[in-house]
């Protein structure tokens, strides 16, 4: 269900982003679906859909003008036959001007459809040369196909034109006083026009789109632990949040810091400090469900971004915690989480990227609340000292409570390392 609150550019970033790449993660997108969400995205979705109806309009005309054509119908069945198909292809227009794209199993019937009409229009013609020359409008279903199917319907379109390209070639070439060399010249004409040009056109295409997915994914994902990374959680989140709307369930954002990391790197130096952020991404990833998210928006910093029921948050901000610390590990690890639970209709704004910022914001202090508490736990949102309250809907740039929050974590570490080693410390 579209939520109706996010803008309709922001929900197809995001199942760009996020439904492409990850199609065979979470759920299949099929390649019509796919194809028609670039063609929003780039703003040619309308103008796409005017072509086809004026290419269905050019057909129907075609198909009229074979009727007065030398070697087109010429029995009165041929005739019904020819005009009924050019009457379906002017009604198809009109549907295409006026309602835009259909449904996918609607545009596989309209595929089939206009395949049988075209097939019946050149069986039609008495002529078997006439007909070869009416067969260039196959190309024209051909860019269709590759436009919203791809190559699977595509190599089906293209088998469907070999047969009658050698129907009528060998019909033409069995005529009485056939002119051989013109039939053959047609024949590999047609065949390198609508064949061979069409399926290596469809691979180029192919080949581009898979260059461009695979660099729109690198764009949003952080290179060492391969998980979402700011960017790429700000492009997904409006996917969560429209469920969350749908199903009537709480957003949840836990945000997740490794509990005296720069010990880590310290001691064991940079290269297990990154084994131990990958590992702790593996394990987040694992325990976290396919539907949610799971990003690194810092240098220890997590993000698990999902929808729960309403007092589903804390259980599992734990499953998490827990799922982060095994005893076997040779550098042990805790993390310290925050986590915050907002439902729709208390959402602050409507806008997806400075509603994640605020949430984020808003676990973050939580975060901090577990970490002076000695770390490796769960602490729920609490509101923050008053001259460190974001502003709701706040977003980074807004005055400063991050600079803040980053200066409270340096004491707040400190003094937890002062409680470990059991020096003295006064409270301030």
């Amino acid at each position: 269900m579209r939520d109706r609150g996010t803008p309709r550019g922001e929900q197809v970033r995001a199942r760009l982003v996020q439904l492409v790449p990850q199609r065979y993660r979470e759920w299949r997108v099929s390649p019509y679906r796919h194809n028609l969400a670039v063609a929003d995205a780039t703003h040619v979705l309308r103008t796409s859909a005017r072509f086809v109806a004026v290419a269905c309009l050019l057909l129907s005309l075609s198909s009229l003008l074979l009727l007065v054509t030398p070697g087109g119908p010429t029995s009165g069945p041929q005739q019904v036959a020819t005009t009924l198909v050019a009457s379906s292809s002017a009604a198809a227009a009109l549907l295409w001007w006026r309602r835009g794209w259909p449904r996918e199993r609607t545009s596989y019937l309209f595929v089939v459809a206009i395949e049988v009409g075209h097939g019946v229009v050149l069986a039609s013609c008495a002529d078997p040369v006439v007909a070869l020359l009416a067969a260039t409008w196959f190309f024209l279903i051909g860019d269709y196909l590759a436009f919203a199917h791809g190559r699977t319907g595509l190599v089906a379109h293209c088998a469907w034109v070999m047969v009658n390209l050698l129907i009528y070639g060998v019909r033409a070439l069995v005529e009485p006083g056939a002119d051989v060399p013109f039939v053959v010249f047609l024949e590999i004409a047609l065949t390198a026009t609508l064949i061979v040009t069409r399926l290596f056109a469809q691979l180029f295409a192919d080949s581009i789109r898979s260059s461009s997915e695979r660099s729109a994914e690198l764009a949003h994902r952080d290179p060492l632990t391969k998980l979402l990374n700011r960017r790429g959680l700000e492009a997904a989140a409006p996917r969560i949040f429209g469920q969350a709307r749908a199903e009537d369930h709480v957003v949840a954002v836990l945000l997740i810091d490794i509990d005296r990391f720069k010990r880590v790197n310290d001691a064991h130096g940079h290269q297990v400090g990154d084994t131990v952020l990958s590992l702790l991404a593996a394990r987040l990833t694992q325990t976290v469900r396919k539907s949610g998210l799971v990003a690194r928006i810092g240098g220890e910093e997590f993000v698990v971004l999902d929808r729960v029921h309403r007092d589903g948050i804390k259980p599992m901000a734990e499953r998490l915690r827990a799922a982060c610390r095994h005893d076997e590990d040779a550098v042990p690890i805790s993390v310290s989480i925050g986590a915050i639970g907002l439902a729709p209709s208390d959402f602050p704004t409507n806008d997806p990227r400075q509603l994640l910022t605020n949430l984020i914001i808003r676990a973050d202090g939580a975060m901090y609340s577990a970490k002076v508490r000695g770390g490796d736990q769960v602490v729920l949102e609490l509101p923050p000292p008053a001259a460190l309250r974001p502003a709701i809907g706040g977003m980074p740039s807004d005055p400063p409570a991050v600079p803040y929050q980053r200066s409270a974590e340096m004491i707040f570490d400190r003094v937890i390392e002062q409680r470990s080693q059991g020096g003295k410390h006064h409270d301030s």
